[in-house]
Formats: C-alpha cells, sequence, structure tokens
C-alpha cells in the first residue's frame, strides 16, 4: 500500500475485511507494540503475539511486516518478525544500518526530539522490547 504524500487517504471497507490489521501492522512496524497504558482492554492486537497467532505455524518463521517512510528526503525502512517484537532489519537511505540507531536517527533527521517517550509510552521502555513467548 503507497499512501500519497499531501492528499489525504481513507481505508474503506466492510467489517472484517482488514481495515484495523492493516493499522495494527503499521503501529507495531514502527513501535514494536504498545502497551496495557494505551488500549487496556486490546493491548494483545498490537502485539507480536496477536500477529503470531493468525499466523500458520509453517510461515511463522518468514512472516514480517515492512514499514517504509521518509522523513523529509530521508528514506526509512523498519522490519520486525512475528517471533518477537525486536527490529529484524532498519534501512535509512536505502542503506543497512544497526537497528540500535533506528530510535536516534528518527529524534536527529526528524526532529522528534521526544521520539523516546512517544515509543516508550506505546511499548514501555525507550529501546527495542524483548517479549519473547
Amino acid at each position: 500500500m503507497t499512501i500519497a504524500e499531501g492528499s489525504p487517504n481513507i481505508i474503506l471497507g466492510g467489517n472484517g475485511l482488514g481495515k484495523t490489521t492493516i493499522m495494527q501492522a503499521v503501529v507495531y512496524g514502527l513501535t514494536g507494540g504498545v502497551t496495557e497504558k494505551i488500549e487496556p482492554e486490546k493491548a494483545f492486537r498490537w502485539d507480536h503475539r496477536y500477529f503470531r497467532g493468525r499466523l500458520n505455524q509453517e510461515d511463522l518463521r518468514e512472516a514480517a511486516v515492512t514499514v517504509d517512510f521518509a522523513l523529509g528526503r530521508v528514506a526509512f525502512s523498519i522490519v520486525r518478525g512475528f517471533n518477537h517484537s525486536n527490529i529484524i532489519d532498519f534501512k535509512q537511505s536505502g542503506k543497512k544500518r544497526p537497528v540500535e540507531e533506528y530510535p536516534r536517527s528518527l529524534t536527529q533527521i526528524g526532529g522528534y526530539v521526544y521520539w523516546m517517550t512517544l515509543v516508550s509510552s506505546f511499548t514501555g521502555s525507550s529501546t527495542s522490547r524483548n517479549r519473547d513467548v
């Protein structure tokens, strides 16, 4: 799915067709999930375990969500699998970067001084979580 810059976008469809799942995958890809602080009764829907439960076990090892986005002229690509919520692959401007640089890059390039606070509010930590189950 490609979202055009500078124009409104609508995801339209009947019940059960995946509109919420698309948004869940984007949030999961960007943040690694959310905590019960954000959505107490449905926090599990934003976690790798939720997606893992919806996949065939044979496909689980290869399945991943990739979110490509840009901040100004700098392109980012984040890949997360479903065995854990850690970043599997991180690229900045098409170049592979250490996954630990993801939050710092968003802070520096995007000017998001409070990025770590935002991610922390979603995930319960300021770095990638290890919540293998």
